[in-house]
């Protein structure tokens, strides 16, 4: 005879109390509400040029591994809420770029690596002063593409 389970009998207490574990149940929050999680799996690590990684210690990789730690704690949406600049000044501190936004030799080596198959856009976050990190964006994660210490990928008028 198999035996039959009760369905009167409360798991959770019985597993408590024959300390067994119990498994929590998981929430998985949407868009914005998620926890930002790193992905290295496109770096560009081929590429040498303006946007490299840096090769030496130049204190870039503190920066970066320290961006990474506290970006990880937050969610999508306190990430995207970060504003820069002064009262009078303010935007986003993080954003996207069209592909056809960024310089002719990041658009090639998107082309290159053939990520134009792989995504539309680019997200950078800025780290401090010229320092960005590009990628792009899929759901919850940040695919880490290049560190760009110099802000090349997307020069503006005053670099």
């Amino acid at each position: 005879m198999s035996p039959k389970k009760n369905p009167k009998v409360n798991r959770a207490a019985l597993a408590k109390a024959t300390g067994e574990r119990q498994p929590k149940a998981i929430v998985q929050p949407q868009g914005n509400d998620r926890k930002l999680i790193f992905s290295f799996q496109y770096v560009d690590r081929g590429y040498d040029g303006l946007w490299s990684w840096p090769r030496s210690d130049s204190g870039d990789a503190y920066e970066i591994l320290t961006f990474l730690c506290e970006a990880s704690q937050c969610t999508w949406g306190e990430l995207m809420a970060q504003m820069t600049g002064h009262s009078h000044n303010r935007k986003k501190k993080h954003h996207a770029y069209p592909i056809k936004n960024v310089c002719a030799a990041a658009q090639a080596r998107i082309v290159e690596l053939r990520l134009d198959e792989v995504f539309e856009e680019l997200f950078r976050f800025r780290i401090s002063g010229e320092r960005r990190l590009w990628g792009f964006r899929a759901e919850d994660v940040f695919h880490v593409l290049w560190w760009d210490a110099h802000h090349q990928v997307y020069p503006t008028d005053r670099n």
